[in-house]
């Protein structure tokens, strides 16, 4: 509602009769009515009556009507009988959340005044998870939230917070990734009705592989008309921010908690706008610096790549010439009295993580090193990272998010050339017995990575000059770091044209591998496509 009535009444028009369904006084704390039925409808008739005669006020903002499905229940189960989650096979995406369906809808329910009941969610495998969401219906009185990495245990238990969504719970807080597998509910004391009719209810569950940072955030706008900017970080579709009635300029500022390093946003207009720009910045008085201008007619889903990749703490929506007049509610339909708004649904802002070497070669002091990288140039990026990036191109290839299945990687080096302290290697890389990119020709000292008993393998870390006492402090203060192991502060742009190589990403993105390594074959001679093609169907086999 935007101005909700003292009372009301919902027709449903059906087989040439209206029926009445529903009669209502007031709204919720929300400013909704949210009722659910299975009635056949043709039209839909609401008839309101103002909730004060001197003040004679009413306004509806939206309505919805929902398809009845076979899921919506109450359906009841036996209450001494956990409810298990790997009866449903979830739904595998690397981007929004492990969810059982995509559909919030849709719940699973206790009888009403359930105590003691168990759910479990069953991923069948285990993630490297940061943060984890429970979404009730009507929420337990009192719960306990575990995860495991194994059904036997040992069961840890983890806090979990409200936000702004109602029944919406996520980790109190959110640090580092974790391996989960298993996700279990204790519901204690289950939720009580009234009517002695609804129990606890749960709508979906979730495991976040990446988290949307600017989720539950501190969001502002220089111009807003009764619907908060916090809205477009609520994580709820439904609700919006609109700017000021009669603007042709807004701005959107999200401030994410710390410096981040940003790759991937998305944003959602219900009325878009020509021109926007992003910009961001470290610190709140540092100045505004420009990642992104577009101009077009811009409605919807606004999606920006993963290429475009800055480290914000504060990041900036700049709008110019909205597409969409309204009329003001006070004035509806008045000739000459619509005006231009903005209005955002949704905002998304994505880390760029990765940046971890997986296994590679160095020399015995780490400060010369070709190791197979994830993600540190680009988000699901696999690259030969390098000291002074001497070894590293990108190969051209898509972003990998396999993330549940192993990778069978090979890279072959082979000197087809050398002249004095110089030598040409050909490099090449293989995924799952296939080439990976193309051929690639690079020249390197002679002596680079080749003298006897001066060489060393290295695993989980892009080289051992890079390893800190605590892995999860990275990055490092810039004094202890390497130049040859770190983008430069000086270059105006990169690569920088005068040769101080830098190492894109290399100081400010973890040199560690979040992941895991089955085996590793280290061969003396370089293989032939043909070869790399047999060893996988080998292992296959």
């Amino acid at each position: 509602w935007r101005w909700a009535p003292g009372a009301f009444t919902v027709e449903f028009y059906y087989d040439t009769v209206w029926h009445t369904i529903h009669e209502g006084y007031g709204a919720d704390y929300l400013l909704k009515t949210d009722f659910s039925l299975n009635k056949p409808a043709m039209r839909i008739r609401v008839t309101m009556r103002a909730a004060s005669t001197l003040d004679p006020k009413l306004g509806i903002l939206q309505l919805k009507v929902f398809r009845v499905t076979s899921k919506l229940v109450p359906r009841m189960v036996a209450e001494d009988g956990p409810w298990n989650a790997t009866s449903v096979e979830p739904l595998i995406d690397k981007v929004d959340p492990l969810s059982l369906d995509s559909d919030t809808e849709t719940y699973w329910m206790t009888a009403h005044a359930t105590d003691f009941a168990e759910v479990l969610l069953d991923l069948h495998a285990i993630y490297n998870a940061v943060d984890v969401g429970i979404y009730y219906g009507f929420a337990p009185q009192v719960f306990v939230v575990y995860m495991a990495t194994d059904p036997a245990g040992p069961w840890e238990e983890i806090a979990v917070t409200s936000g702004d969504i109602p029944g919406f719970f996520n980790l109190e807080v959110v640090g580092p990734s974790f391996p989960i597998r298993l996700l279990k509910i204790e519901i204690i004391k289950g939720y009580r009705d009234t009517e002695e009719i609804f129990g606890t209810s749960i709508r979906d569950l979730a495991v976040y592989l990446f988290r949307n940072w600017a989720r539950n955030t501190n969001a502002s706008a220089d111009s807003m008309w009764d619907y908060s900017p916090l809205q477009i970080v609520d994580g709820d579709r439904s609700t919006r921010w609109v700017s000021r009635y009669d603007t042709s300029h807004g701005k959107l500022v999200v401030d994410l908690g710390k410096p981040i390093n940003v790759a991937g946003m998305s944003w959602e207009f219900e009325w878009g706008c020509r021109f926007y720009r992003l910009l961001y910045k470290i610190n709140a008085t540092g100045e505004w610096t420009e990642a992104l201008y577009d101009n077009g007619d811009f409605t919807g889903l606004v999606e920006i790549p993963t290429t475009v990749h800055f480290k914000a703490r504060f990041v900036m929506l700049e709008m110019k010439e909205p597409l969409v007049k309204i009329f003001h509610p006070d004035t509806p339909g008045l000739p000459k009295t619509d005006k231009y708004v903005f209005s955002v649904l949704d905002l998304k802002i994505f880390e760029h993580t990765g940046g971890g070497g997986v296994v590679g070669l160095q020399s015995l002091d780490g400060l010369q090193y070709t190791t197979l990288a994830y993600g540190l140039r680009e988000p699901g990026q696999w690259v030969l990272a390098s000291e002074n990036e001497i070894f590293t191109r990108d190969l051209g290839e898509p972003p990998d998010f396999a993330l549940d299945e192993w990778i069978h990687f090979a890279v072959t080096f082979e000197t087809v050339d050398s002249q004095g302290t110089n030598r040409l290697t050909a490099v090449n890389v293989y995924r799952n017995g296939i080439p990976y990119g193309p051929e690639m020709r690079m020249p390197q000292p002679i002596d680079r990575l080749s003298m006897p008993n001066q060489t060393r393998l290295v695993f989980g870390v892009r080289s051992s000059a890079h390893d800190v006492a605590n892995a999860s402090a990275w990055p490092p203060g810039e004094s202890t770091l390497d130049p040859s192991l770190k983008e430069n502060p000086a270059a105006e742009q990169w690569p920088d044209p005068e040769g101080n190589d830098p190492v894109k990403h290399g100081a400010s993105h973890s040199p560690y591998f979040d992941g895991w390594l089955d085996r590793v074959t280290l061969i003396k001679n370089a293989l032939s496509p043909e070869e790399v093609r047999g060893v996988y169907l080998d292992l296959e086999l």
